[in-house]
């Protein structure tokens, strides 16, 4: 406490100021054989260039359209020190995050690849037998209590890394891959999380940046959910729209493509959910409803309802409702029919944070 109060009685209204914005945070500090001291810990300007390698790996054939964006805009993107909460925000043209939040995004993606291996069977199940999602299904899935326990740890361990002020006092799953590791060392399942949540991450820095659009004296004003919804609208699309211009010249199949990044946005809409105060959940005077953005997101995936990114997006969907304590049976004749079934249950139904 005695640390906090000297540093109180040195703050200038610019410290202040740079607290208020989140550009500057106050970092405890104890010199060795000194007492803790507390330090203002100011915003490190990032290289565009790194988050420019991030989003064109997610998608490359958008290069033209990305520097337009720079030249135009001229977003900054800066780091601050982890601190308590989730820190990935836009003050004007500049796009505030720390490491804690982008690690945190990285727990979420290990969490939804074993929401989509604990549900996968069921999802599958129902589709080739017209089987209802119901509790004896889950019942009779031997795997089940297994599957859920791993991904809900992975949730618990997201829920207290936000807590948390900074990486070094959480503990990680021992089986937590790093996401910037060269794909060659790692195997299948590793490789698909790593791309789904850089993918993820790069649609939440694209969302970021639309807000930074936004800010532009020539853009129209808008109030704060359509504002969301249009920032989610923009990631996707740039992330999807243009495709066909990369399989053109990769040669991979358009509907793969397709699949993992569409399945990498809804990776993102679930990181949201998870990432998102309780009480904005359902929707409020700043925030859209959590289905109303899961909606935006996915609603338009031109991909055939079997798909495996309308399964990959039915298990979130689903562990989210389960979590909810629904245990109605579930019915629809493909997976994209039961995302909308399921999309339309959370909007409807009174649930719980």
């Amino acid at each position: 406490m005695r640390a906090l109060a000297t540093a109180e009685q040195s703050l200038s209204d610019h410290d202040l100021s740079q607290l208020i914005t989140g550009e500057a945070a106050i970092q405890f500090v104890q010199p060795k054989g000194q007492s803790f001291r507390a330090e203002i810990v100011y915003a490190q300007m990032i290289d565009r260039r790194v988050i420019e390698y991030l989003i064109l790996g997610a998608a490359p054939e958008s290069e033209t359209r990305l520097r337009e964006i720079w030249q135009q805009h001229n977003p900054e993107f800066v780091v601050i020190p982890d601190s308590p909460g989730i820190t990935l925000k836009t003050r004007e043209k500049r796009i505030i995050y720390d490491l804690k939040t982008l690690r945190i995004f990285s727990v979420l993606g290990h969490a939804a690849w074993r929401v989509f291996v604990c549900h996968c069977p069921h999802v599958l199940l129902s589709n080739w037998t017209g089987t209802p999602i119901n509790a004896e299904m889950l019942w009779n899935d031997a795997t089940y209590p297994a599957a859920r326990d791993a991904f809900e740890e992975f949730l618990k361990v997201a829920q207290d890394a936000t807590k948390a002020a900074s990486v070094g006092g959480i503990n990680w799953p021992h089986d937590l891959c790093d996401i910037a590791a060269d794909p060659s060392t790692l195997n299948t399942e590793q490789r698909a999380i790593r791309d789904l949540s850089l993918i993820a991450i790069a649609y939440a820095f694209l969302h970021e940046i639309r807000h930074v659009m936004f800010r532009h004296p020539e853009q129209p004003k808008v109030d704060d959910p359509a504002e969301e919804l249009a920032c989610d609208a923009f990631a996707r699309d740039f992330l999807l729209e243009h495709v066909s211009d990369y399989v053109a010249n990769s040669r991979e199949p358009i509907d793969l493509v397709l699949a993992k990044r569409a399945a990498a946005i809804s990776l993102g809409a679930f990181a949201v959910y998870e990432l998102t105060a309780p009480t904005h959940r359902r929707g409020s005077s700043k925030y859209p409803a959590f289905p109303d953005r899961f909606e935006t997101l996915v609603a338009l995936t031109a991909l055939p309802p079997d798909s495996y990114f309308w399964v990959f997006a039915a298990t979130l969907l689903l562990a989210t409702l389960r979590r909810q304590n629904y245990s109605a049976p579930l019915h629809a004749r493909t997976p994209r029919e039961l995302c909308t079934t399921l999309i339309d249950i959370i909007r409807t139904r009174a649930w719980t944070p």
